[in-house]
């Protein structure tokens, strides 16, 4: 069940919302939903690039770290499996210096089929912040049989260095709309993305920079 709480929290596609008047909330109508572990979580109703409308989440917190080790960090396969919580293999293909793949996958439990997802990140600097783009592709690797693949998955990483060795890291996604009722997963969303973002958070703190 924790697989299937994970991949409910990178690809569910409703929350309630509710007011806000931080300044990320304020970018283009990001409500906050959420806060635990001084991580917020944000949404807002957009239409992507596919002509659906759909939800997009938005997790933000700090760490003690640079945006060297948050880029090595989001590269390396041997970390994403422990901050990832609940992935079942995450391996990262076609690792070049501002492009790579990765691989993740949800073994569902019963009656629900695994699942997985293909992610191309893109990589670019802009003067104190580095953009890391997401966006699904499906001709790098064949779906596993009896697996369903995520689709209609984009966002991107936002980490802008504040100084002093530390970041702040928001993480934004969106995906087709899932057919699981909100009211299962709204609240397995808020506690379970932050727990993510907890645990990368720590690693980053454990690495030296």
């Amino acid at each position: 069940m924790l697989k299937f709480v994970s991949a409910v929290v990178l690809f569910a596609s409703s929350w309630s919302i509710a007011p806000d008047k931080t300044d990320v909330a304020k970018e283009a109508g990001f409500k906050q939903v959420y806060a635990r572990e001084n991580i917020t979580l944000h949404e807002r109703p957009i239409v992507n690039r596919y002509g659906v409308d759909v939800r997009e989440v938005k997790a933000v917190f700090t760490a003690r770290s640079s945006s060297a080790v948050v880029v090595e960090m989001l590269r390396n396969a041997d970390k994403g499996i422990q901050w990832n919580i609940g992935a079942g293999a995450y391996d990262v293909l076609n690792n070049e210096k501002h492009t790579w793949v990765t691989y993740i996958e949800y073994d569902l439990p019963w009656p629900l089929n695994d699942h997985d997802a293909v992610l191309r990140h893109s990589l670019v600097e802009k003067g104190n912040i580095i953009e890391v783009a997401i966006e699904s592709v499906d001709d790098v690797l064949p779906l596993k049989k009896g697996a369903e693949r995520m689709e209609q998955v984009q966002g991107k990483w936002t980490i802008r260095s504040l100084g002093f060795d530390v970041v702040e890291i928001s993480y934004q996604v969106s995906t087709k709309p899932s057919a699981v009722p909100r009211l299962i997963t709204d609240p397995i969303v808020h506690y379970q993305m932050t727990k993510s973002m907890s645990a990368l958070r720590e690693l980053l703190e454990q690495t030296t920079i």
